[in-house]
């Protein structure tokens, strides 16, 4: 599925192998060149061409060199690209396309392995780029739902936990949301005493998502289908119970908090065993088809199974060892007769 976001203001000028390259190189080792076709298809929800749409090829090197070509579709959406390409296997194609001010792209392409000097080189073609009818949002608010929600707790020192959120925002529709001036498509308050937040980190994040005080707003633009929304924040672990807000229904919600917080009440979610995550363990709590208005709250322990308790635990063995041994001693004093040494 193409993935949409908002309009770069501009583009990297072309470049091409630097002079220090092919000096390094020597002429036996220059990279073998070849014109490489890429063509394909720009289509509606209906699979129909969408003619005279701008479509963008980048062509990115390791280097970060990138080099960019532009076309306008015909009447059947059609596109078509010859681009210089080096047989070097870490370059990609990145296919993009405008529609009603909203860019969508195709996942990365990798180029084809060139042929033998001479032959004719192996194009990309049949590519399908889909593109959406864009629906402004000012006033009704937009048609979504929250598919999945996970919860990541774990610790950040001796008195902060860290908060990770990544949240799939599903779009059911056959258009694209964005949002008016001013407005946001979808938004969640951040629990009491939150600090410190940052947005962003997603795999497949929502073009633009923003944090407005303790809240975060996702503006768009929302194409139909899966859109992510991650965000971070740190709580003091001294404090609680924290209620994880939900805002809207949610067909499943994990909260997952590392077992040395010590988590010792969790309101509206059931528990569902300990999974290991870079090798520590956290406990973990599910809610399926969760309403709006549930309450969902945990707090956490401090000092006990956290880190406070591990690094206390060395003295407690020895003041343990230190009272059993004089315990021992004071029994065999009482034990002694009156006036008999003690051996």
């Amino acid at each position: 599925m193409a993935r949409a976001r908002r309009v770069r203001a501009g583009r990297w000028p072309a470049l091409t192998i630097s002079l220090w390259a092919a000096a390094t190189l020597g002429p036996a080792t220059i990279l073998a060149q070849a014109p490489l076709h890429v063509s394909g298809r720009v289509v509606d929800a209906d699979g129909e061409g969408v003619a005279s749409v701008r479509v963008t090829l980048e062509l990115r090197t390791p280097e970060r060199d990138v080099r960019t070509r532009s076309a306008t579709t015909g009447r059947d959406g059609a596109f078509e690209f010859r681009v210089d390409v080096h047989n070097d296997d870490d370059a990609e194609i990145v296919v993009s396309a405008l529609h009603q001010g909203v860019e969508y792209s195709l996942p990365p392409l990798l180029p084809p392995a060139l042929p033998p000097a001479g032959a004719r080189a192996e194009g990309i073609r049949d590519l399908r780029l889909t593109v959406y009818d864009t629906a402004l949002v000012e006033s009704e608010p937009a048609l979504l739902s929250v598919s999945t929600r996970h919860v990541l707790v774990k610790r950040s020192g001796e008195l902060n936990a860290e908060v990770t959120e990544i949240i799939d925002l599903s779009n059911p529709t056959r258009r694209t949301w964005a949002a008016g001036a001013g407005r946001g498509l979808w938004e969640v308050a951040l629990p009491d005493h939150a600090e410190s937040a940052s947005v962003g980190g997603a795999p497949r994040s929502a073009s633009s998502v923003r944090l407005r005080g303790d809240t975060v707003t996702v503006a768009g633009p929302l194409p139909p289908g899966h859109n992510e929304v991650a965000f971070r924040y740190f709580l003091p672990v001294k404090g609680g119970p924290y209620e994880i807000q939900l805002g809207a229904p949610t067909d499943h919600l994990e909260l997952l908090i590392e077992s040395a917080l010590g988590p010792r009440r969790i309101r509206g979610l059931e528990e569902r065993g300990s999974i290991l995550i870079n090798g520590e363990p956290f406990r973990r709590f599910v809610g399926r088809r969760v309403r709006a208005e549930t309450r969902v709250e945990f707090s956490l322990a401090p000092g006990f199974g956290g880190t406070l308790l591990l690094r206390a635990l060395p003295a407690l063995l020895f003041l343990l060892l230190v009272g059993g041994a004089s315990l021992v001693r004071l029994r065999r004093s009482r034990a002694l007769a009156p006036g008999q040494p003690e051996n």
